[in-house]
């Protein structure tokens, strides 16, 4: 294992020059920088100038930037000096040329000898281990970096960061201060957090080592989401892992097996349980190196047919009062999605604007299917869930008992019985004068909690109701007709003839 080790001296730069990591060529193994003066006064002309080996000038870069640093190899580092001047008064030697030693550059400038810059590209497997040689104070402090957030990942008082740091971009932050007037806070989880009092180092904020680490393993390993299977209906799942550039035996781990190809192919197999997530290291013995390979199941599932499919789901609401009929036929409900992967899901093509949860839907029927999709699910789009649905046990859609009976007879003078109508529970009864269910009856004849009971004010002739079952959204059963029927009984009506 490579121990790669850098020596920053204490500088009196006070420019604020602002390094971007911006890419990585993985197969050259090499790392490439932006560099961009973000807050150095006093000059009208810049100059980043790379050094060589000896510590004269092998590039020369114009700023103010930004400009690019290209082709780093790993396991070296980059010094690069930020020269600015003004051009009315311009030290001598410039402008700064190849070859040329940069402490002949004299004359009024910023104090750039002392404020260089350190570029270094890392393998993901090599150690960052800084050294700065502060020019006072008893107490010093090493922080490693985020670039992209200031958030602290790891400090410590001796610079020595291990190798766990995985492929990524980094910065070493050095504090040194004086016990006897130390800041007032010191960063612990973010560098925002520095008071910037006390006596310390000018530079700890505004000239970071800069490290970038890269992936420096020929061996690719890929998983080929499309090749998932399962072994066997609501079983787990098997993977596969296209390897590829091999040059010895390549193994794995967490129960991962190899089949060599030729040719530097190998396919790995590995078993994951659905709902779960595992990492595989791929080894090859003869390269020395590894790829990691993530394997995501969170939200891939086996189904009754033994296919790999997305676990995304919809149920439908079993509460009858979910549900409002419509004029036009349709229904509106509410469905529960469970099991998606991102926030993009739709229903029947439109977007809800969200995952998992609860979301109204319009149902073309009683009867039907609605299509779930989640773009961001299993296999990048082709994640659909087809929900079908059949309502008519849950909707109100027999026709309502009536006891103690639906045609009632009444004779003259006798007093008017009531009838009840009786259905599935939850519902409620709604009574029409009309079989075209339009024009309701009297609602001072309806009584009881669910209004299930009819007891009309009078009744001369025939009288014809109709009476149906309805959930709270309107959905209505066939209709039930109920009839009166005034009556001249036998005993009603006689006289006596004349002799």
């Amino acid at each position: 294992m490579k121990r790669i080790k850098f020596i920053h001296k204490i500088t009196r730069l006070c420019c604020l020059v602002f390094i971007l990591f911006i890419g990585i060529n993985a197969q050259a193994q090499t790392c490439d920088f932006s560099l961009n003066n973000t807050g150095s006064t006093g000059g009208d002309t810049e100059y980043y100038l790379v050094l060589d080996a000896a510590g004269n000038i092998a590039q020369v870069l114009p700023g103010p930037g930004p400009v690019n640093l290209t082709g780093v190899a790993t396991g070296t580092m980059a010094e690069v000096l930020h020269l600015v001047y003004d051009s009315a008064n311009p030290p001598a030697n410039v402008p700064p040329v190849v070859g040329a030693d940069p402490a002949l550059i004299t004359g009024c400038t910023n104090d750039f000898l002392n404020g260089g810059l350190l570029l270094e590209c890392l393998c993901e497997e090599d150690q960052i281990d800084a050294t700065y040689t502060p020019g006072g104070g008893d107490m010093l402090m090493y922080y490693l970096v985020d670039p992209a957030t200031g958030a602290i990942l790891d400090s410590n008082t001796t610079g020595d960061f291990g190798t766990d740091e995985l492929v990524g971009d980094y910065f070493i932050y050095a504090l040194a201060y004086d016990s006897t007037n130390p800041p007032t806070t010191l960063p612990s989880a973010n560098l925002s957090e520095f008071s910037a009092d006390g006596c310390y180092n000018p530079d700890f904020l505004t000239n970071p080592c800069c490290a970038q680490k890269i992936s420096c393993c020929d061996l690719e390993a890929v998983l080929d989401l499309a090749a998932t299977t399962c072994d066997g209906p609501n079983g787990n799942l098997i993977f596969e892992i296209d390897v590829t550039m091999a040059s010895g035996t390549v193994t794995g781990d967490n129960g991962a097996t190899f089949m060599d190809n030729g040719g530097g192919s190998w396919t790995g197999m590995v078993t994951v349980t659905p709902g779960t997530m595992v990492t595989i290291l791929v080894y090859d013995d003869v390269l020395d190196c590894d790829q990691e390979v993530i394997i995501d199941a969170t939200f891939i599932t086996c189904d009754d047919n033994g296919d790999a499919v997305c676990t995304l789901e919809g149920t439908l609401s079993t509460d009858v009062n979910d549900y409002v009929c419509n004029a036009d036929g349709t229904i509106t409900g509410v469905i529960d999605v469970t099991g998606a992967e991102g926030m993009n899901v739709a229903i029947d093509g439109m977007a809800v604007g969200g995952g998992d949860g609860t979301y109204p839907v319009t149902l073309p029927g009683p009867m039907g299917t609605v299509v779930l999709t989640d773009p961001d699910g299993f296999l990048n789009g082709s994640c659909q869930y087809d929900l079908m649905y059949d309502l008519s046990t849950l909707l109100p859609n027999t026709p309502p008992t009536i006891s103690p009976n639906d045609t009632i007879t009444l004779c003259p003078g006798v007093p008017i019985d009531p009838v009840t109508a009786s259905g599935s529970p939850g519902t409620t009864f709604n009574w029409y004068q009309d079989a075209g269910l339009v024009v309701p009856v009297d609602p001072s004849e309806v009584s009881g909690a669910s209004n299930e009971i009819y007891m009309p004010t009078t009744v001369v002739g025939t009288l014809t109701v109709y009476v149906v079952e309805a959930n709270a959204g309107g959905c209505e059963s066939p209709a039930t007709q109920v009839t009166y029927i005034r009556e001249t009984c036998a005993a009603d009506g006689g006289r006596f003839d004349d002799e």
